[in-house]
């Protein structure tokens, strides 16, 4: 079982660009090409588009900055996925998270209210 190549040997059948496998420190393998990534890779601010617009994270900011709008800290979720313009399953990813660390409660089947953290604040 080879676990390592050398930088010299391709990984595999040569299609105009050559690619290397190599070993972390921790273990894995990665495979390594010739061919540069452009300016889009992984910055947040790089591109037009990026992994990061559509980010969990980002979009739970998005959604706490949604709920301190809302009269009582009471939001239908239907309504902040139109508004958020995204699937409602993305809204349940963060609306779950929220309600397994008491900052958030069900009032009805698509309504949740912002309980906060302790002593009820706003959200951050």
């Amino acid at each position: 079982f080879k676990t390592h190549e050398s930088a010299s040997e391709p990984a595999g059948p040569t299609s105009g660009k050559s690619s290397h496998m190599s070993v972390k420190k921790d273990g894995r393998m990665t495979s390594e090409s010739s061919k540069k990534k452009g300016a889009a890779g992984s910055s947040p601010a790089a591109g037009n588009s990026s992994r990061y617009d559509s980010s969990l994270g980002l979009l739970t900011k998005k959604f706490l900055n949604l709920l301190q709008t809302v009269e009582d800290g009471i939001i239908d979720l239907n309504q902040a996925a139109d508004m958020l313009g995204v699937q409602k399953r993305r809204i349940y990813d963060i609306t779950n998270v929220l309600e397994g660390i008491n900052l958030i409660e069900k009032k009805s089947k698509n309504n949740i209210q912002w309980k906060g953290g302790s002593g009820g604040t706003d959200p951050p």
